[in-house]
């Protein structure tokens, strides 16, 4: 739907009117949005409105209390979000320059990381540099996105890359390993390890077919080289969803070592000892947005070891 311009709308666009658009889309909600802005509604509702006034098309397609981004939504939410990102970005750096702000760095992962040791040592190494860390979780191929568009300032994630971009610059990391996921009360929770073919014939909780990730695919390699015709019970992008479908039984799981929480008392996680079982994972960010302090940041990560089969070959050179 085009609607009437009023003139050269970049002229005319407030911080104030972005902020409330971006808030609303990540939010999912104009009230929830209201609520976290602590203003009321009816402003939120009308800045937009002149928002899509002024640029002329509609942003938001609503449907009674429930709305959906247009195409032209979808590009101006994007661009929106790196607009106050660099403007954040900017007025951190001065006021960290001045002294009266502490540097922050906002670091996206996926949910592969929340309890793995690649967060602790951020953290750790935050604190050291005297520097602030804002974390996000989302999946892999979105953080890849909001590295690229500099919405953020690096990011955890899975590989293989869903991208292949020469300006990322990518640090691979110490990897984990993938294992089956079952209730403490399953058969098979008291064997030390797994193997995939053990899955035949098990009902699955498995990431969606659509869109693939690192992860999806590596499920899929996974269950075709033990050849397993995986029995599907629950499809879900969320580890902790994931969590919750295997303790009440839906299904046994796939997940990294590193996803699950640890310490819980209804779930276990045996690890696969069969090839293509280690989850490779890297630290990314934009070549042109590098800088000391986010280097000094990045080098707390452990890298990634090289294969067994090298590391031997490489002994073996030695002697």
């Amino acid at each position: 739907m085009k609607m009437e311009s009023s003139g050269p709308a970049s002229r005319h666009i407030s911080v104030k009117q972005l902020r409330y658009f971006v808030s609303v889309v990540e939010h999912r909600s104009f009230r929830r949005a209201a609520d976290k802005l602590c203003i009321s509604q009816p402003p939120i509702t009308k800045q937009i409105q002149g928002l899509e006034r002024m640029l002329g098309v509609q942003l938001l397609q609503r449907e009674g209390h429930k709305f959906s981004l247009t195409e032209a939504g979808d590009a101006f939410y994007l661009e929106a979000r790196m607009l106050l990102a660099g403007l954040d970005r900017v007025c951190s750096t001065i006021q960290a320059f001045h002294g009266t702000q502490t540097r922050t760095f906002v670091i996206g992962m996926a949910d592969d990381f929340v309890y793995g040791p690649h967060l602790n040592s951020l953290l750790q190494q935050a604190q050291k540099m005297g520097v602030q860390l804002e974390t996000t979780v989302t999946l892999s191929p979105s953080l890849e996105l909001q590295v690229a568009h500099g919405i953020i300032d690096a990011a955890l994630v899975n590989l293989p890359l869903n991208t292949d971009s020469t300006e990322m610059v990518v640090q691979p990391i110490k990897s984990s390993r993938l294992g089956l996921l079952v209730p403490k009360q399953h058969p098979l929770a008291r064997a030390k390890h797994a193997h995939p073919s053990m899955l035949e014939g098990l009902p699955l909780v498995l990431p969606p077919e659509a869109p693939k990730n690192a992860f999806t695919r590596q499920c899929e390699q996974l269950l075709m080289r033990a050849g397993v015709q995986p029995q599907v019970a629950a499809r879900t992008t969320s580890t902790a969803l994931a969590e919750v479908l295997v303790e009440r039984g839906v299904g046994v799981g796939v997940a990294s070592e590193h996803s699950v929480r640890p310490n819980n008392p209804r779930l276990r996680l045996l690890p696969f000892n069969a090839e293509g079982s280690i989850y490779r994972h890297a630290a990314i960010h934009r070549a042109d947005r590098a800088s000391a302090d986010l280097a000094k940041l990045l080098s707390c990560l452990e890298p990634e070891k090289p294969p067994r089969a090298n590391r031997t070959s490489s002994r073996r050179a030695q002697r």
